[in-house]
C-alpha cells in the first residue's frame, strides 16, 4: 500500500463522515485552486453555463495537456488486491453522488446513496481494463473471471471506501487501445481515474498557465486540433465553445488575482487577447403543436397510470412556459399562483422572475389533475412546500422525493426513441421563444419571460428563420 497516500489528513481521517470530508475539501479547493475558486463562484446549477458544464470545459481543456489519467494508473494492483479495488469503487461512487448532489442542490439518499447515478459505464470501463490486461498477458484467466465478478457482484453501497485522491499518479505498464470503446465508458473510465490521482484541474499548474503569451498559444494549439474522435479530426470546435472556454479562462485568471497570486497586469493581458469571431445557427430544435400531440400519445401508453398523468402536466408545462429542467424540479405548488396565472421562477443566478400561463390551457389542465394526486397524501400546511415533480414508484405511489434534472432527462428520452425524434428538455425553451415571438410579443417581454438576461440570447433561439427561408426562393414570373 506504499502508494496510498493521504494528501490532506483532515480528508482522510474524516472518513466515517464523508459527507462533511467532502464538504470540507470543496472549500479547501475553492481557497488553493482558481480554476475551482471560479467554478464555485458560479451559480449552483447543473445547467448548461452552471458550475458543472464550467468544470466539464475546464477539464477538457486542462486534459489536452496532461494526457488521459487512465494511462498515469497502475491497473495490476486493482486485480491483485480485491480489497483495494472494492474501496476504491465504492470511493469513486459515493464521490460522484456527492458532486452531483453539490451542484444540483440536493440530498444524497442514506438508503440509497447510488440512486439515480449511472454506474455502468464505469463498471464496464474496468471490465475493459481487465480485458486489456488479459490480452497483454499481465494476468491469467482465473483472475480476469474474478476480476469480472468482483465488479459486476458487489454491492458496492455496503462497503468501505477510498477518499478522493488517494493515489499518486505513475505509469502505467499496460497501453490501453479505446479505439472501438464507447465514448462515454472512456470518459467514466477518465473519471474513475482522476477520482484516485486527482483531477486535471488540481494537477494543472495554473500560475505558469496564467500569462497572456502562454494562454494565447495553448488556446491556438487546443482549438486548432478540434474535436478529436478515434484519432482523427471530425469537426472544428464552435464559436461558442471557443467563446465560452476562453471567458472561464479569464475567470480563472480573476480568480488567482482576487487571491494575489498574480498582478493586475498579468490579468489584463489575459483579458485582452482577442479571439478569431464567428457564429453558428442554434442546435436547438423546434417541437411543433403536432410533436406534442405525438408526445402526449405515447406518455399515454406507458404501463403506470400515476406517472402519465405526472409527465403530461411536466412535457406540456415545458411545451408551454419554457421552463429550465432545475427549474422544473425545484418548483413547488406553492410557486403557482392559481388566481393571477403565474408561476414564480428562481433562475438561474438566484433571479426571480414570474411566468404567465393560460388557464385554459393542456398544461394548466394536466397540472390541475396531477396536483390532485399530490393532495392525497399530505396536508395543506405539508402541500404548499411540496415539490410539484416527485418521483413515482413501481408500486405506482407518489414519494415526496423531487424529480432530478437526470429524471428530466430520461422521460424526454423515453419518449424520443418511441418518437422517431430527438427531443430534449432545452428544445423546450427555444419551442417556447419562438412560438410567444410568433404571437407578436416583443423580444424584451419573451426574454423577461424565459429569464435571459441578454434579448441576444433569445433571438438565437427563435427557430422562424428556417421556415422564413424557405419561401425566399426566387420564382419564375
Amino acid at each position: 500500500m506504499d502508494e496510498f497516500v493521504s494528501k490532506n489528513t483532515l480528508v482522510a481521517g474524516m472518513e466515517p463522515s464523508s459527507e462533511i470530508a467532502f464538504r470540507t475539501k470543496q472549500v479547501r479547493d475553492s481557497v488553493t485552486n482558481p480554476a475551482f475558486s471560479y467554478i464555485n463562484s458560479l451559480s449552483a446549477t447543473n445547467s448548461i453555463g452552471g458550475r458543472a458544464n464550467a468544470k466539464y470545459l475546464i477539464e477538457r481543456f486542462t486534459l489536452h495537456f496532461l494526457g488521459p489519467s487512465y494511462e498515469k494508473i497502475s491497473w495490476e494492483r486493482f486485480i491483485n488486491e480485491p480489497s483495494f479495488a472494492i474501496k476504491a469503487i465504492a470511493g469513486y461512487l459515493r464521490y460522484q453522488a456527492q458532486q452531483k448532489a453539490y451542484y444540483s442542490g440536493e440530498e444524497i439518499s442514506q438508503e440509497q446513496p447510488f440512486f439515480n447515478l449511472h454506474i455502468k459505464p464505469v463498471l464496464t470501463a474496468l471490465s475493459i481494463v481487465g480485458d486489456q490486461l488479459l490480452l497483454q498477458r499481465q494476468i491469467t484467466i482465473q483472475q480476469h473471471e474474478a476480476w469480472i465478478d468482483l465488479i459486476f457482484n458487489t454491492d458496492f453501497s455496503k462497503t468501505n471506501h477510498l477518499p478522493y485522491g488517494s493515489l499518486l499518479p505513475s505509469e502505467s505498464l499496460i497501453t490501453m487501445d479505446l479505439s472501438s470503446v464507447p465514448s462515454n465508458v472512456i470518459k467514466a473510465l477518465e473519471s474513475f481515474s482522476c477520482f484516485l490521482i486527482t483531477s486535471c484541474i488540481s494537477r494543472f499548474n495554473w500560475d505558469q498557465f496564467l500569462m497572456a503569451p502562454v494562454v494565447k498559444a495553448m488556446m491556438t494549439n487546443y482549438f486548432d486540433l478540434g474535436i478529436i474522435k478515434n484519432g482523427k479530426k471530425i469537426r472544428p470546435y464552435s464559436p461558442s465553445t471557443v467563446e465560452n472556454t476562453y471567458r472561464m479562462l479569464c475567470g480563472v485568471a480573476e480568480h488567482h488575482w482576487l487571491a494575489e497570486n498574480m498582478t493586475v497586469e498579468r490579468l489584463q493581458r489575459i483579458k485582452a487577447i482577442k479571439l478569431a469571431k464567428g457564429s453558428r445557427n442554434s442546435s436547438g430544435r423546434f417541437i411543433t403543436f403536432d410533436d406534442l400531440d405525438s408526445m402526449l400519445s405515447i406518455i399515454d401508453s406507458h404501463p403506470n397510470p400515476i406517472r402519465i398523468t405526472r409527465d403530461k402536466a411536466m412535457i406540456s408545462l415545458m411545451f408551454y412556459s419554457g421552463l429550465r429542467r432545475q427549474e422544473i424540479v425545484n418548483l413547488r405548488v406553492c410557486d403557482i399562483d392559481w388566481s393571477e396565472f403565474f408561476i414564480s421562477v428562481i433562475g438561474k443566478g438566484n433571479k426571480e422572475r414570474v411566468v404567465p400561463f393560460s388557464p385554459d390551457s393542456e398544461a394548466a389542465n394536466y397540472l390541475r389533475e396531477w396536483i390532485n394526486i399530490l393532495t392525497d397524501s399530505d396536508s395543506e400546511a405539508e402541500f404548499a412546500g411540496q415539490h410539484v415533480f416527485t418521483k413515482v414508484s413501481k408500486s405506482k405511489r407518489v414519494t415526496k422525493s423531487s424529480l432530478t434534472t437526470q429524471s428530466v432527462n430520461d422521460v424526454c428520452k423515453w419518449i424520443s426513441v418511441r418518437l422517431s425524434k430527438t427531443i430534449s428538455p432545452h428544445d423546450f425553451r427555444h419551442t417556447a421563444a419562438t412560438n410567444l415571438l410568433k404571437q407578436g410579443h416583443d423580444l424584451l417581454t419573451v426574454s423577461a419571460v424565459l429569464g435571459h438576461a441578454s434579448p441576444n440570447t433569445t433571438q438565437r433561439y427563435d427557430k422562424r428563420g428556417s421556415e422564413s427561408l424557405k419561401k425566399t426562393t426566387i420564382q419564375r414570373v
